[in-house]
């Protein structure tokens, strides 16, 4: 597990090769509050740092939301993963390994860690679309509130952005993961649907839908589906 969080949290900072392709940063930071009949706030921050090229890519992405009714935490998510693809002689096609790993306070996971090789392909990779989905197993280890297990998991991604002009663009995420052996009953995933509207040359604004699902949540009570509207600013750097 050591090893694992080092990866995750270490890995974004590498690569600084002379010559080496430009890294695209980009970090998101949404927030509301809520006073007089009901006291409410949420927070979030997304961050993400990402290099293409024709021989390999890297990806790394941080997010996290802490949000408060009445006193009461209501939202509590941490979720982080480095992903390096290695790109075969036909650079459609790549082979990746993927390290990442979820805390959500809320549904009792106190660790979620995946560590694992996929298989994928960029379907549509010009300057305007992208499209890509991949595939893979992984040793996956998860600790809730009563205790810990060790199992095989399959995981199913796709990534998808369309830059429809110059300031405005939309994009798309979908992960799905679960357990080999209970593969209908033991899933989890999420989904992110957003929009991007530039206001100044390096920062937007930008409205998300956030769906998190986890079919075996380990908190009694927590409810299996969770979806998060979120408007913020956006800065490329």
């Amino acid at each position: 597990m050591r090893i694992l969080i080092l990866i995750v949290f270490c890995l974004p900072w590498m690569g600084y090769a002379e010559g080496a392709p430009a890294w695209e940063n980009e970090m998101a930071l949404g927030a509301n509050y809520r006073s007089g009949n009901t006291e409410k706030s949420l927070y979030t921050l997304n961050v993400k740092r990402e290099r293409y090229s024709d021989v390999s890519d890297w990806l790394h992405g941080f997010y996290g939301e802490q949000g408060e009714t009445e006193g009461e935490q209501t939202e509590g998510l941490v979720r982080a993963r480095s992903e390096y693809r290695l790109r075969f002689s036909d650079p459609v096609y790549f082979a990746s390994v993927i390290a990442q790993g979820l805390h959500d306070s809320i549904r009792g996971i106190r660790l979620r860690a995946q560590l694992g090789p996929n298989l994928g392909m960029y379907v549509i990779d010009d300057e305007v679309l992208k499209l890509d989905v991949a595939a893979g197993f992984n040793a996956t280890y998860d600790r809730g509130l009563e205790g810990s297990s060790q199992y095989a998991g399959y995981r199913f991604s796709a990534n998808f952005s369309w830059d429809f002009s110059e300031r405005a663009s939309s994009y798309a995420q979908i992960e799905i993961s679960g357990n080999v052996e209970e593969p209908m009953e033991d899933y989890y995933g999420w989904l992110v649907l957003g929009l991007k509207s530039g206001l100044l040359d390096s920062v937007s604004l930008f409205a998300e839908l956030r769906n998190e699902y986890d079919n075996m949540p380990d908190a009694s009570g927590s409810e299996r589906n969770d979806v998060l509207a979120n408007l913020g600013l956006m800065y490329d750097f």
